[in-house]
């Protein structure tokens, strides 16, 4: 029997999140199921596993419709057509070198949670490559103050005056 982890991540989107969280797993080699007969992938959708998710973005790329895997899998349609997006957004990116790649296209791969390593992958380009060619870290990320954080500030501007 195999122990169930569990991952945390944390994302402005779901889909950022989910990402995040897959590329924390500890996998020793990524998955990357090939030459799968559709009632193999049927099969192996429609059985929760440690690769389902793979399987369902797998999927997806061959053509699967959200109400398709809806039916085999029994996951809820909003849940796949967040990883739809992302598997839509996959496609387009593969096979491009990463220099053609416009700058928008590169921030919305990086919102979605893609990795530098997923996205040389895709590409065909070395990571370093894609960390030269991605948008500034500084524009991607910056805080805003949570509710918490604006309380603590009113509290000390009213003690003040």
């Amino acid at each position: 029997m195999k122990s169930v982890g569990e991952v945390m991540a944390i994302g402005r989107t779901f889909k950022e999140s989910l990402f995040k969280a897959l590329r924390s797993l500890e996998a020793v080699k990524p998955f990357r199921p090939e030459n799968m007969t559709r009632e193999q992938i049927v099969r192996a959708l429609s059985e929760p596993n440690e690769n389902r998710l793979h399987m369902i973005v797998h999927a997806l790329d061959l053509g699967w419709s959200v109400d398709e895997l809806a039916s085999i899998t029994h996951v809820d349609p909003w849940f796949l057509d967040q990883v739809s997006q992302f598997a839509e957004l996959q496609t387009e990116l593969r096979g491009k070198p990463v220099s053609t790649i416009d700058e928008p296209s590169l921030r919305l791969a990086k919102e979605f949670g893609f990795s530098d390593r997923r996205l040389s992958y895709l590409t065909g380009n070395t990571e370093k490559e894609v960390r030269e060619r991605r948008p500034a870290p500084a524009n991607l990320n910056h805080t805003r103050p949570t509710s918490i954080q604006r309380m603590k500030k009113k509290m000390r501007v009213m003690c003040r005056t």
